[in-house]
């Protein structure tokens, strides 16, 4: 079997650009080049290099809490499903039918619900929920059938703090293993029991790495959220932890009178006592590469799950996870609709709404790489991590002309 094709002279040039970019120190970096968030053959490269060799979330163990329950993703063209079984165990399967490709999942890639088996509607063939054929309707007289040999594809998942992971990469090192160094940050929200308050979904026509960059630096607070997170989470105050392979955070901490307001007692949401004291003093943003996206406030969690589509389009969710016991206040429901309307405004009408500016703006074509500030160093840190994957494991040279490494 063949594998990706050799990247076009245009795609391989955009890849050693990132790679010298990624080369500078933080106080001469520079952005990523423009052809970057949107070159068709620079994303088939950054799609095999990056994106299918990631670890991708596509659920938390919440949204599907019983035997049966499942939620379907398409991820970079696979059709899956992500399924509780009745041993409890949570798969991810293709939806594509062994027999003649049909989606075997209803309502496709919007599906979500509890089944006890997965039926195409096409022909009928019938899976049970770890994917295994248990009906194939007048197969009797096909010598040689054997429902044995025509499962639904599994593929490579891990749970890891209540996360669904899938990877497209057999040989990608595990969520488990490369997340080690994050693992306690996540266990004192005890993560694994959170459970879903907001479940928002935004369209988003641009490329995915405009809401990466912009959702991982603070220098933009100055600016777009300059009447709504400014007064409240400071840009100067932010600060990156140097950088691991997998992941970088964020520290933004709060201002004295609003971490007083928030862990005060009678809070719309209380604080998670597990937490650090400074932990409840601060927001904390993670990139867990390349698509999983964490907030990390005083009393929640924000997840935004990032499925790119191709290179000036990807599906955003915003999944707002809570304690149990934060769920079960008498008031919630009234909670939950004004966050909903916080969120909105905060980043649809601001962070989306700045995404949509940029992508404007690169369409430019006098659209030139512009000077990083160190406020911006998360975004020096993913592009190192793009230039460590764009790197051809097969040894194609995709660093800069000149360059004696």
């Amino acid at each position: 079997m063949s594998g990706p094709a050799a990247p076009t002279a245009g795609a391989a040039e955009i890849a050693r650009a990132i790679a010298a970019s990624a080369a500078l120190p933080l106080e001469r970096a520079t952005t990523l080049p423009p052809a970057a968030y949107g070159d068709a053959d620079y994303y088939e490269l950054e799609r095999d290099r990056v994106l299918r060799r990631g670890w991708h979330p596509l659920a938390h163990v919440s949204q599907i809490p019983a035997a049966g329950d499942y939620l379907s993703v398409d991820l970079l063209g696979e059709p899956l499903v992500v399924v509780r079984g009745g041993d409890d165990g949570v798969r991810v399967l293709s939806r594509t039918c062994r027999h003649r490709w049909m989606d075997v999942v209803p309502d496709g890639a919007e599906g979500r619900g509890n089944a006890r088996h997965f039926r195409c509607p096409y022909h009928l063939w019938t899976y049970d929920l770890d994917g295994r054929l248990t009906g194939a309707p007048h197969m009797g007289g096909c010598p040689g059938f054997d429902k044995k040999d025509f499962a639904l594809e599994r593929f490579r998942s891990e749970v890891w703090q209540g996360f669904v992971f899938v990877t497209l990469d057999d040989g990608a090192e595990s969520v488990a293993a490369s997340l080690a160094e994050l693992a306690p940050v996540l266990e004192r929200y005890d993560a694994a029991e959170l459970v879903p308050a907001i479940d928002l979904d935004w369209p988003c026509a641009f490329n995915w790495k405009l809401l990466a960059e912009n959702f991982m630096e603070v220098y933009h607070h100055i600016g777009i959220h300059r009447t709504t997170l400014e007064p409240i989470m400071p840009a100067a105050g932010g600060t990156t932890e140097p950088g691991r392979e997998a992941w970088v955070l964020l520290h933004i901490p709060y201002t004295d009178d609003y971490a007083a307001a928030a862990n005060a007692d009678g809070a719309d949401l209380p604080a998670i006592d597990t937490l650090h004291p400074s932990e409840r003093r601060e927001l904390r943003i993670v990139h867990i590469y390349p698509t999983m996206l964490l907030a990390l406030f005083h009393d929640r969690i924000y997840w935004f799950r990032i499925l790119p589509e191709g290179p000036r389009s990807f599906a955003l969710k915003t999944v707002g996870l809570v304690p149990r016991a934060t769920a079960a206040q008498e008031d919630f429901a009234a909670i939950v609709k004004t966050e909903e309307a916080l969120l909105a405004m905060v980043h649809n009408d601001e962070d989306l709404a700045v995404c949509n500016g940029v992508a404007r703006g690169l369409e430019s074509a006098r659209a030139r790489p512009g000077r990083l500030n160190p406020l911006e160093a998360p975004m020096w840190e993913f592009q190192k991590y793009l230039a460590r994957r764009l790197a051809d494991p097969a040894g194609e040279d995709v660093r800069p002309a000149g360059d004696p490494r």
